[in-house]
């Protein structure tokens, strides 16, 4: 008969404290999630949850970037930037079809010629927020959407910012 070795204690491994770096990367990806959410809530109430598709009343639930999110942070949050879509010409005439052309031009109609012009400009800028910048970010945002401030009327995001003292 073979003799099993001894079992072998385990000492607890001690955890390791997490670093100030790991609680802002996690504050960071909570704001910017807070924020994409206030950002839909509020393009809704923009279009008045009707698709902006031209010729469409339709209720809408669904917001969309005009520019794609992935051009940059000023893309992703910029008011201007977004439209509301019924789930067939989200999906079926902007992603499978590519046609964006009516929505541009719903968005200039919403937004005027110079807005949109400054939105082209605005969306090609990088910028990385800092936490504190995210968190101004999203108090405009909730006081937009609690009615203190007419969502229809984007201010610059300079201008939220300087205002705050940041």
């Amino acid at each position: 008969m073979t003799k099993l070795p001894p079992k072998r204690s385990r000492k607890p491994q001690e955890r390791k404290k997490p670093s100030k770096a790991t609680f802002d990367k996690a504050r960071r990806k909570k704001l910017e999630g807070d924020l994409d959410k206030l950002w839909a809530q509020i393009v809704r109430k923009i279009w008045c949850e009707k698709c902006g598709w031209p010729g469409c009343q339709y209720p809408s639930s669904q917001s969309h970037h005009f520019y794609h999110k992935a051009h940059g942070l000023r893309a992703r949050w910029n008011l201007d930037n977004g439209i509301c879509l019924d789930f067939y010409h989200h999906i079926q005439r902007v992603h499978r079809q590519g046609d964006t052309e009516p929505i541009r031009d719903a968005i200039i109609d919403k937004i005027g010629n110079d807005r949109f012009e400054q939105l082209k400009i605005d969306v090609q800028g990088i910028w990385k927020p800092t936490i504190q910048e995210l968190e101004v970010l999203r108090e405009d945002f909730a006081a937009r959407l609690s009615s203190q401030l007419d969502p229809d009327t984007y201010d610059d995001l300079d201008r939220i910012l300087e205002e705050a003292g940041i």
